[in-house]
This record gives C-alpha cells, sequence and structure tokens, in this order.
C-alpha cells in the first residue's frame, strides 16, 4: 500500500482535530451564558467574613476572567473528544503495546483533568477562608474582592490543565519515539509550545513569576512524565518500552 503524502497526513491530522475544535468552540459560547452567574455564585460561597461586596474594578478584567472562564470549560469539556481524534490519527501507525499505552495516557489525562478543576472549585472557598483568618491583623479591617479570588482561581485551573496535558504530551513522546535525538527534538518543541501558551493564559496576578512557574511546569511535568510511564508499564504485561524512560 502506498504510502500517504506529507498533505495527506495533514489532512488527516485536521480531520481528527476540527471535531473537538468545533465541540470546544460551542461549548465556550454556551458556557458564556451562564458562565457570569456561576461566577458571582462561586464568589459569594467564599466564607471572607471580612463584609466585602462583589466588586468589578475593571470592566476588562471582569471580560477577561468571564471568557477564561467559559473557554477552559470549553476546552476541559472537548478534551475527550480530541484524545479520541488523535488516538484514531496515530493508530494505525502504533504497535499494540502502544496502542495500549496510548489509550491509558490519553483516558487517564482526561480524567485527572475534570477531577483536578473540580476540586479546585470546591476547595477554593474553604482555603480562602482559611487564609484570611489565619492573615488578619488585630485592629485591621480585611477588605478582600471575592471576584479577585475567582480571577486566580481560574487561572491556577488553567495552569493545572497546561501541566496535565504537557505531562501527558511527554508521556506519549516517550512511548513512541525511539532516537533519543529525535526524542529530544520533540520534547524541546513540546516545551516551547506550552512555555508561549502558559505565558499567555497566566493572568496579570502571577506576571512577576510567570518565568518561574512556566519552568516549574517543565521540571515538574519531566520528572512526573518519566516516573508515570515507568509505572504505566511496570502495571502493564506484556509491554515493554522501545527505549529506556530518558
Amino acid at each position: 500500500m502506498d504510502e500517504l503524502s506529507i498533505r495527506g497526513h495533514i489532512s488527516d491530522l485536521r480531520r481528527a482535530i476540527i471535531p473537538s475544535v468545533v465541540m470546544a468552540s460551542l461549548l465556550t459560547l454556551i458556557a458564556s451564558f451562564y458562565i457570569t452567574d456561576l461566577l458571582f455564585n462561586w464568589a459569594e460561597s467564599f466564607q471572607l467574613h471580612t463584609n466585602s461586596e462583589l466588586a468589578v474594578y475593571s470592566p476588562y478584567d471582569w471580560y477577561v476572567l468571564r471568557w477564561s472562564a467559559s473557554i477552559l470549560t470549553g476546552v476541559i469539556l472537548a478534551f475527550p473528544l480530541l484524545s479520541y481524534g488523535l488516538y484514531k490519527f496515530i493508530q494505525p501507525g502504533l504497535l499494540e503495546h502502544e496502542q495500549i499505552l496510548i489509550r491509558n495516557i490519553m483516558s487517564t489525562t482526561s480524567l485527572i483533568i475534570i477531577s483536578s478543576i473540580a476540586l479546585i472549585v470546591y476547595y477554593t472557598p474553604e482555603i480562602t477562608a482559611k487564609i484570611v483568618t489565619l492573615d488578619g491583623v488585630e485592629g485591621v479591617r480585611v477588605a478582600i474582592n471575592p471576584i479577585s479570588i475567582a480571577s486566580i482561581g481560574v487561572t491556577i485551573s488553567w495552569l493545572l490543565t497546561m501541566f496535565i496535558i504537557l505531562t501527558s504530551a511527554l508521556c506519549s513522546a516517550r512511548a513512541l519515539t525511539q532516537d533519543h535525538d529525535i526524542l529530544d527534538g520533540v520534547r524541546l518543541r513540546i516545551h516551547i509550545i506550552f512555555a508561549g501558551m502558559t505565558w499567555v493564559l497566566l493572568s496579570e496576578d502571577f506576571e512577576g513569576i510567570k518565568v518561574t512557574l512556566i519552568l516549574l511546569n517543565a521540571l515538574l511535568a519531566e520528572s512526573l512524565s518519566r516516573a508515570l510511564l515507568k509505572l504505566t508499564i511496570n502495571n502493564s504485561h506484556g509491554i515493554t518500552l522501545p527505549l529506556d524512560t530518558k
């Protein structure tokens, strides 16, 4: 059978990705109609005990927060479809043990992202209340805007989502790439792409530590992807890694 041309591969990749992009766009649009009430309800659940009222000091910041939360919702809900599309695209070129590894990585990633964001949403009010209580100074009235905390929570959700996907991408690269030199190049490209995306997604609240967070994300993702891949292989009978987990 003749090999597909590069143009044919790109066309197949586009067809694999487009459904998830369309789905993410539609879910983002739908979420945008409800996200305002959801954000305010979430912010009101912060038991700050500071008599703080919800306030928006910058219309632009609120606009960014609203759409950032909407896009995050669309991306998270559409991610399983994206994973399935990418898997179907690369499946013909995978060996049986590679197919099992990639399926495990992608399904686990989808589950972890949704679970992690749910935990952030659930525990942020409680953690915030404790921090405000611990940082209280006698004779000083604490005035904290819950909307600002909600903005930080959404940004942390984005940061965690990027970290989980980055770890998954590195796991997949290690599982599928047999040549060390090629693997180094692939890992470098993955880190550059995710560093740029993370820089854009981090809000102004993290302006002074963006570089630190990106580097920390990269280092943790490298270590975790290596460890998770070894664990996956050790727990999968009959599966061997094509190279040592560099």
